[in-house]
C-alpha cells in the first residue's frame, strides 16, 4: 500500500484480524490499541502546521493531511489503497491529544488512528518540529505485562494475531504511560518519521 503511515496501514490490517495507527513501520503483528483516543485534552492545531504531502523518510509511505477540527485536534489522513483489482481512496480520521507532563518538554504528543470500529485507536508517542514528525510505537510485551499485572486496564486478546487493547484510562494511568520509560517504546524507524513536502 502506498500510504503516509504505511506505519498505520500494516497495523490496520492486523487490526482488524483481532483487533490500526500509522505498517508506522512494517510491523510485525498487532500493536498496542486502545477502546478510545489516547492522551489528555485534544491539542489545538493550526492548518497552516500540518496540512499537505507528507512522506516517510525513506520515501516509501506518503499521505496528504487535512484538518477536520483545529481547536479539537482532529485530522484526516487520506492515502491511495490497492488490491489484486483495483486502487481507490482511503482514508482515516486521526486525533491528537496531550502527553504527561513528563515529556511535554519535548514536545511529545498522543497520535491515534480510527477504523471502521468506533471503538478501536491505534497510537504512537509523536513529537513534531516544524515539518518534520517522529513517531514511536509502544513496545506490545511491555504493555501487557503492564495490562496481565493489572498496572493498566485493558485486556489481551489471543488468536491468530495478539493484541493488547487498553481500556478506559485515569490520568494516573497516562503519566505512567508518558513517563521517560526507553523499554516501553520502539525508536523511531524511517517509516515513521516523515517530512512535510515543500515543492521549490
Amino acid at each position: 500500500m502506498l500510504c503516509l503511515f504505511e506505519s498505520l496501514k500494516s497495523v490496520l490490517r492486523c487490526a482488524k484480524c483481532a483487533v490500526l495507527l500509522l505498517s508506522l513501520g512494517a510491523l510485525a503483528g498487532c500493536e498496542v490499541a486502545s477502546v478510545e483516543p489516547m492522551g489528555g485534552v485534544p491539542v489545538s492545531i493550526e492548518a497552516e502546521d500540518w496540512e499537505g504531502l507528507w512522506v516517510s523518510d525513506d520515501g516509501s509511505n506518503w499521505g496528504v493531511i487535512r484538518v477536520v477540527n483545529a481547536s479539537e485536534g482532529e485530522l484526516e489522513i487520506g492515502f491511495v489503497d490497492y488490491n489484486e483489482e483495483r486502487f481507490w481512496l482511503a482514508t482515516n480520521a486521526v486525533y491528537i491529544r496531550t502527553a504527561a507532563t513528563d515529556v511535554a518538554e519535548e514536545k511529545a504528543m498522543f497520535v491515534s488512528m480510527s477504523d471502521e470500529d468506533p471503538n478501536l485507536f491505534i497510537w504512537g508517542l509523536l513529537r513534531k518540529n516544524d515539518d518534520h514528525v517522529e513517531i514511536q510505537l509502544p513496545v506490545k510485551s511491555r504493555f501487557r505485562e503492564l495490562v496481565e499485572k493489572g498496572t493498566l486496564p485493558g485486556r489481551v486478546e489471543e488468536g491468530t494475531i495478539v493484541t493488547v487493547m487498553l481500556e478506559e484510562l485515569t490520568a494516573e494511568h497516562l503519566a505512567l504511560i508518558s513517563a521517560t520509560d526507553e523499554t516501553l517504546w520502539k525508536p523511531s524507524e524511517p517509516e515513521t518519521t516523515l517530512r512535510r513536502y515543500v515543492s521549490d
